[in-house]
């Protein structure tokens, strides 16, 4: 008698599932092995105003997401501080980024991460070119226009390292 009741106790512990605790910054950080670029956006310019002078703009824009962080775009206060760097090869197609990123899972000892990586990026572009066959001095001689569409990049991270 004893044991069906010991039995009837122990059944609803047994079948409740094992709270899970939620990893740490630290230990999402020793996991992390890609960054995802995401809204990845690229457009270039070039006008000649007259055959041999030209001026050309550009931009790149992507967001970053970092599992191993909470926030989007504002740090939270007194959490988890980033800093994000990137650079761009045009003829490549290549954006490298660095960032780091410190951990308080322990605030006295807190400890910062940094991360670098890097990936090609698959663009799909439409590239216009208009040319003045009547160029006179005060007008533009020619214009070329890259207008790449919207991508998702996952990033590799090929390199991290922490201080604690």
């Amino acid at each position: 008698m004893h044991f069906l009741s010991t039995l009837l106790l122990l059944a609803p512990a047994l079948a409740s599932p094992i709270a899970q605790r939620e990893e740490t910054c630290g230990q999402k950080s020793g996991k992390l092995s890609e960054w995802t670029l995401t809204s990845f956006d690229y457009h270039a310019s070039y006008i000649f105003s007259t055959p041999s002078h030209q001026n050309s703009w550009g931009y790149i824009s992507f967001n970053v997401s970092n599992p191993v962080l909470d926030y989007t775009c504002t740090p939270p206060e007194g959490g988890e501080s980033t800093t994000t760097s990137f650079t761009w090869s045009t003829p490549e197609k290549a954006v490298t980024l660095n960032q780091s990123w410190t951990c308080n899972d322990d605030p006295k000892y807190p400890a910062r991460y940094t991360a670098k990586g890097g990936a090609v990026a698959d663009l799909q572009c439409e590239e216009t070119f208009w040319q003045n066959d009547n160029w006179t001095i005060g007008q533009i001689y020619s214009t070329r226009n890259i207008n790449c569409g919207i991508i998702t990049l996952p990033t590799p991270i090929k390199e991290i390292s922490a201080v604690a």
